[in-house]
């Protein structure tokens, strides 16, 4: 069984995901400033806007081979097709510390990091006992099958772009 950074790989240029974490920022401090300040029930909150470029993005350029492996399909059946939900999301503090859940829906899940994840500021530790993964660099992608146990440590702080795929 491949290892937790096996299932980190590019997704897309960190310059369109930092991109995107500044406009996701803007949009927070103007709307819900609470997300940055305040404690929460869950460990991220969704938020609005779409991001219909970076998903294009990712599915034109980055690397499926890990998510193709999780889903038992060719990297080439990763499209827009497989795809079930897509939210824009930033982590929040929880009130509940750690925080632990797993995703339900969908056969996997996809984080796209915008600016670094790490599982101080966000990036849940996966499995059970929980593993932590590297850091995730901004436009990086990290893939995880569905039921498996995610923890938080619920201090937030970072954005990501959460795909789920059937």
């Amino acid at each position: 069984m491949p290892t937790l950074n096996d299932r980190i790989a590019f997704g897309v240029d960190q310059k369109d995901a930092d991109a995107a974490k500044s406009q996701i920022i803007r949009w927070v401090e103007a709307f819900e400033p609470e997300y940055l300040r305040d404690s929460f029930d869950t460990p991220f909150k969704s938020i609005p806007l779409e991001m219909k470029g970076i998903v294009l993005s990712y599915l034109e350029h980055g690397d499926k081979t890990p998510l193709a492996d999780i889903l038992r399909i060719s990297k080439e059946g990763v499209d827009k097709d497989s795809l079930s939900k897509i939210s824009t999301i930033i982590y929040v503090k929880t009130k509940k510390k750690p925080y632990i859940t797993s995703v339900t829906e969908g056969k996997a899940l996809t984080i796209l990091a915008r600016g670094g994840l790490s599982y101080d500021n966000g990036l849940p530790a996966v499995g059970n006992p929980p593993v932590t993964p590297k850091l995730l660099k901004s436009g990086y992608a990290m893939h995880l099958s569905a039921g498996e146990r995610q923890t938080f440590k619920g201090e937030g702080g970072r954005c990501a772009l959460l795909m789920l795929w059937k």
